[in-house]
């Protein structure tokens, strides 16, 4: 029986159970292939990818500020014309980031903040289905290199809590320092060389996604994240493809697979019908929440502190 490195004796044996269970001798994108559904962030991966990179965009001024579409998709209601009017001031200044003064500083928090007084008025889903809009106008070849850049860098950056201000108050409150996960780095290569197909359902932007996965070993062309219609090289503000929350993950996973995972991980609530839909074995990387591990319990998953994969706190390799 295959053993699983990383993972407590328990989880350990329900996965190789599993994986003896199913494994099949031949490697190909058959039918018949097996298929397993990983959540990303703070489960794959210590950190936030997706909350990240949309920081460093901030930052940095890499958001199409100059692009109609890019404008046309943050509502008045969070504070499009204030920010477009910053914009310009600075532009005319010639400032072409955070770090170049106050305003500039002020500027990027309340670009990042767009995001959460999007989810207050209108609910998570909401914001999670309007997310990838923000990065109409971009280049996704340029985005690619952005986020493998970034998660790179994340990865040997000290772990720390990073807190913001924006100009209205909202409080903006990061991780930094992102991790791989060495045991979904094990988890990922057994089964990928037994004849299992490995997804990653994420609710982060899945041009991000993409470009770091591999670092897990999970193919690029085996992400499935939110996302906007691309055009040639370009991202565009049109929604396409299910929105990767809640239910939407298993919708996505039934479109893009065609059947529903024999083991399912994720983190949180939404990863909660994902879980639901695995017919084997379902593991909440457990991160705290009482309610959420109160569920878990009722329906027979495994449940691992979250903390057991980050006792040594590794780094990228």
């Amino acid at each position: 029986m295959a053993e699983f490195d990383g993972w407590p004796d328990e989880a350990s044996e329900a996965l190789a159970r599993v994986l003896d269970q199913h494994r099949i001798d031949r490697d190909d994108d058959g039918a018949t292939r097996p298929v397993i559904a990983l959540d990303f962030d703070n489960t794959c991966i210590l950190g936030d990818v997706g909350e990240t990179i949309h920081y460093v965009l901030c930052d940095r001024f890499s958001y199409a500020l100059d692009d109609e579409d890019f404008w046309g998709v943050i509502a008045p209601e969070d504070g499009r014309e204030r920010l477009r009017n910053s914009w310009r001031e600075l532009r005319r200044q010639g400032v072409t980031d955070a770090s170049q003064g106050e305003d500039a500083q002020a500027f990027a928090n309340d670009l990042i903040a767009v995001y959460a007084r999007r989810a207050a008025r209108l609910g998570k889903e909401a914001a999670y289905q309007w997310a990838p809009r923000m990065h109409a106008g971009l280049s996704r070849t340029w985005l690619h290199r952005a986020a493998l850049a970034h998660f790179e860098a994340e990865g040997s950056a000290p772990l720390r809590t990073e807190e913001r201000i924006a100009p209205d108050g909202v409080r903006l409150v990061m991780q930094r320092g992102l991790r791989v996960r060495p045991a979904f780095r094990e988890l990922i290569a057994l089964f990928s060389e037994n004849g299992f197909a490995v997804w990653v359902v994420s609710a982060t932007n899945s041009w991000t996604v993409q470009a770091v996965a591999p670092h897990l070993g999970v193919s690029s062309r085996r992400i499935i994240g939110n996302a906007c219609r691309v055009e040639g090289d370009r991202i565009t503000d049109v929604r396409e493809g299910p929105t990767t929350w809640r239910r939407g993950k298993v919708e996505a996973i039934q479109q893009a697979v065609g059947r529903p995972p024999v083991l399912a991980v994720g983190d949180t609530w939404t990863d909660l019908e994902m879980l639901e839909s695995a017919t084997d074995l379902a593991i909440l990387v457990d991160r705290g929440d009482p309610e959420l591990a109160s569920i878990a319990d009722e329906r027979g998953w495994l449940r691992v502190p979250a903390g057991f994969f980050d006792l040594e706190s590794p780094r990228l390799s």
